[in-house]
């Protein structure tokens, strides 16, 4: 499969970090994490004009000016594909799940009008990364052991994280409260879920573990092998 043209490299500008994941893989939450952790005033959930913040969310990148020469270090988000090309796209009432997972790959939007639909564009973005380091949060371990993966997160991006835990209960139950509102982040109450195994079968599911293995061999070693039904 050609994936030509869905990587853009950087060698940039600024400072900070920005963070990229297909959409449900924790993107709010995180940003939700580093603004706390580092005193910093809220946004609202889907707010993504945020440039020249120390933290940028994203869940796809273009070659917008302020993108030029970027210096920033890369924080990328997964989640388990079967998952989030699911469950995001259910608003799209269609019955072949089959489309939507080949569709959700590697399709690019055009400009912003559709954003958010490739789910292999940001791993590809993170993998030729060399604005500054890098670092991977993955949704499941972020749910399944939230302190020691924030704790992580702060090491890596060189801020305290002590009040922060002190308070989590706080600041997951306000981030699942804001996120309705619109005014805040989001982390659903801090569960894994698998509702995908309701909506594919057995077949669908070894058929997409089988498409990116074969097709993005290398990706899929590195970055997905965890969510393989074996």
């Amino acid at each position: 499969m050609a994936v030509s043209g869905y990587i853009t490299h950087h060698n940039e500008v600024g400072g900070g970090w920005v963070g990229v994941g297909y959409p449900r893989s924790a993107n709010s939450w995180v940003r939700y994490i580093v603004k706390s952790c580092r005193g910093e005033a809220e946004v609202p959930v889907h707010f993504m004009k945020d440039e020249n913040d120390y933290y940028i969310k994203r869940h796809w990148m273009q070659r917008y000016p302020y993108y030029n020469n970027m210096s920033r270090g890369f924080i990328l988000l997964l989640r388990n594909y079967k998952e989030v090309i699911v469950r995001h796209n259910k608003q799209d009432k269609t019955d072949d799940p089959d489309f939507l997972f080949y569709q959700s790959l590697v399709r690019m939007p055009d400009e912003q009008s559709n954003p958010a639909v490739s789910y292999i564009h940001p791993i590809f973005l993170y993998d030729n990364w060399s604005g500054g380091p890098k670092h991977i949060v993955y949704y499941e371990d972020l749910m399944e052991k939230p302190h020691e993966i924030i704790e992580e997160l702060g090491e890596v991006m060189n801020f305290e994280t002590k009040e922060f835990l002190e308070n989590y209960d706080y600041h997951k139950n306000h981030s699942i409260q804001a996120y309705d509102k619109e005014e805040g982040s989001w982390t659903k109450g801090g569960e894994i879920k698998d509702a995908y195994k309701d909506d594919l079968t057995d077949e669908q599911r070894k058929a997409w573990d089988a498409h990116l293995r074969e097709n993005f061999p290398y990706l899929f070693a590195a970055f997905l092998k965890r969510y393989a039904d074996e």
